[in-house]
């Protein structure tokens, strides 16, 4: 996996990587595109692999938030600090890999 600051692109990924950025006051992560996609797109086949609803923009195909709030909610920071932000988001890519690791994304 390619690694640069906080995109993870897997080694058979062309068009997307795994992505955790600090947006609108909080924490999203998801699916984020090399191009925009002014369809706003979907990645409906690895959505539907969670029991959590994502959004989609031009271009994220998928995100959702990680944590919001961070400024007032200090869930983040504890998490950060007791190990439990990085074991969520480590299952998070793991569950996406362990079922699409292919060129398609």
């Amino acid at each position: 996996m390619e690694v640069n600051k906080l995109d993870f692109k897997p080694k058979n990924w062309s068009n997307h990587f795994i992505s955790f950025s600090y947006e609108m006051g909080g924490i999203i992560y998801g699916i984020k595109r090399l191009n925009p996609d002014k369809n706003k797109s979907r990645l409906v086949e690895i959505e539907n692999t969670f029991e959590k609803a994502f959004h989609a923009s031009e271009w994220w195909p998928m995100y959702n938030y990680f944590y919001s709030d961070i400024n007032k909610n200090f869930d983040f920071w504890n998490d950060i600090n007791n190990g439990n932000a990085k074991e969520r988001a480590k299952l998070f890519m793991e569950k996406i890999l362990s079922k699409f690791n292919t060129y398609q994304y």
